[in-house]
């Protein structure tokens, strides 16, 4: 597979140069995140999500989200996959917005790749939940194509994530990545290939 450069532009006048190569190095996707993600709320609140080091190879894993107050309080929820990245952003109300980004990769017998391989059985599920959430609270959830999402960004009312996709069409492989634009109630209002 010959290396692509890619340059990414991230929303909020952020961009990211990947140093000519593509998300993937030697055809293996890379490595996991660490075993906890963190953000902070403006309000001091933060929100991690952490992982068991033991890989689950019989059922998609499940992550808890926890957010702790700086006085101490706790609350949680529960979502299927392995949360890769959170976000915090504003809805177009300005309410405050946790988007959480988990990867599903399914085998052919519908479990959890243990070789983290790519492909059309693997997915991205991306969760938002308005702030502050109680303990039954449900997130939205959006299932995408692909792996390797992008951290999610949250502005004027609307979801930005991008995600790569292996194609193998018999005679040639590679990746098409594409550009999500979501409303925070669920909708994909738009899938660009890029």
């Amino acid at each position: 597979m010959k290396a692509k450069n890619y340059v990414l532009t991230v929303l909020m006048a952020t961009s990211l140069l990947i140093s000519g190569q593509h998300l993937y190095a030697n055809g293996e996707p890379p490595p996991p995140p660490p075993g906890h993600i963190l953000v902070v709320g403006s309000d001091g609140t933060a929100y991690a999500a952490s992982h068991a080091a033991t890989a689950q190879t019989t059922a998609t894993p499940t992550t808890s989200i926890v957010a702790i107050t700086s006085a101490g309080d706790k609350k949680s929820i529960s979502v299927a996959g392995r949360v890769e990245h959170l976000a915090l952003g504003l809805d177009s109300s300005s309410n405050a917005v946790l988007a959480a980004v988990a990867e599903k990769r399914a085998t052919a017998n519908g479990g959890q790749s243990a070789a983290n391989t790519a492909g059309d059985n693997a997915t991205t599920e991306l969760y938002l939940v308005s702030l502050p959430f109680s303990q039954n609270a449900t997130p939205v959830s959006v299932n995408l194509k692909g792996i390797n999402a992008s951290k999610p960004r949250v502005v004027n009312g609307n979801a930005y994530i991008a995600t790569d996709v292996a194609v193998n069409n018999g005679t040639s492989a590679g990746v098409s990545s594409y550009l999500y634009v979501i409303s925070l109630k669920g909708a994909i209002i738009s899938q660009t290939e890029y």
